[in-house]
């Protein structure tokens, strides 16, 4: 087994769909919206997806009749799905060479940055903090909640907020997001919203405007991968298309000597703490008895989103049926949120592991 370093460099705007987005190009009576946004981020099973297509890619297996033995071999037969992921938490799936990925990060000139945690202080007074300063957590006066467990950020300040950015692993400075991140926006018509699907304000209802992103020069998406050793030899260059628009991103993979575990681990070694402070390295579904973070934490600092997985089927009978988005809709805590308990384990479950989510380290 290696472990290869996989960067992701967009070469135009992308676009991350979420809950809001044209349908897939399907004709459909509902209305649908004229505007959406970007995620900011490719999510983890875009990016186990990415590295499967770049695996099979490599070796020239690209899925079909004839090589879909060595596909299988190569990266597995079935697709990832949270069904399938939180319904088998014992045991990880199987995807063949592939034994996981990290979570996602930033790489800028070989530094490497990931979200900041949501106990970082952003302002002291009127001075934006550089460095990371986490809150001061107190258990005095005493506030009962959850647990009944007494435990506060007492310098918190409502108006600063909370976390934001991202932040150096080599010295713990903070990157605001408009340092990282810059937005863009698209019009067009929607070919589908003509007049042969709206009537005569057909025309009109088919304008819509679509929100992109794009990194700051220098920046790069990053994730490492463990992965069956010498399949892409030191190096491997290419271009991947991902997201609704199939952006185009150099991919880049070479081997790296450090775990993603390792270098966030000895970022944060030097900070003392009274407590102990686990890290949403990345994005977590909570499971069962873990659902409400106030029963098992003595204290978090977290936000939360929707999500759906996306499965492709293969043989399907037509371009547009072989995206299939999961029914049911999944509560994910975003990365960075940061929990205040002793017990490791609250959010594990293998089958979600393997993909880079559900990753806790402590600070």
């Amino acid at each position: 087994m290696a472990l290869y370093l996989i960067t992701l460099e967009p070469l135009e705007p992308y676009f991350f769909g979420g809950e809001r987005t044209f349908g897939f190009g399907k004709n459909t009576d509902m209305k649908q919206t004229y505007y959406i946004l970007s995620e900011k981020t490719p999510s983890q099973p875009s990016l186990f997806g990415t590295l499967r297509y770049l695996v099979l890619k490599s070796q020239n297996a690209l899925d079909n009749d004839k090589n879909s033995a060595r596909a299988s071999e190569l990266v597995g037969d079935k697709s990832f799905t949270f069904e399938k992921a939180l319904g088998n938490s014992a045991r990880s799936e199987t995807y063949g060479i592939i034994k996981g990925i990290s979570p996602m990060f930033l790489v800028n000139n070989n530094v490497w940055y990931v979200k900041t945690p949501y106990d970082h202080k952003p302002k002291t007074g009127d001075r934006f903090n550089s460095v990371y300063t986490p809150f001061q957590m107190s258990e005095s006066p005493r506030i009962t909640y959850g647990n009944s467990i007494s435990l506060y950020p007492c310098d918190y300040n409502a108006k600063d907020g909370y976390g934001g950015g991202y932040i150096s692993l080599s010295d713990l400075t903070v990157v605001r997001e408009e340092d990282v991140l810059m937005t863009g926006t698209r019009v067009g018509i929607n070919s589908h919203r003509t007049e042969e699907y709206y009537g005569s304000g057909g025309v009109e209802e088919a304008y819509f405007k679509r929100e992109c992103f794009m990194l700051r020069s220098g920046y790069k998406f990053a994730f490492t991968a463990d992965i069956g050793d010498n399949i892409f030899k030191d190096c491997y260059d290419t271009v991947v298309f991902m997201g609704q628009n199939k952006s185009p991103f150099h991919c880049r993979a070479e081997k790296c000597d450090i775990s993603f575990d390792t270098a966030v681990e000895s970022a944060f070694k030097k900070i003392e703490r009274e407590h102990t402070v686990m890290y949403a390295a990345s994005d977590i579904v909570p499971l069962g008895e873990y659902s409400d973070c106030s029963e098992v934490t003595d204290y978090y600092i977290a936000d939360t989103r929707v999500m759906r997985s996306l499965e492709t089927v293969k043989n399907a009978d037509s371009y547009y049926n072989r995206l299939k988005k999961s029914k049911t809709l999944y509560k994910v805590i975003n990365a960075g949120s940061v929990f205040y308990t002793n017990d490791k384990g609250i959010f594990a479950n293998k089958g979600l592991e393997t993909i880079g989510m559900n990753k806790l380290i402590e600070i």
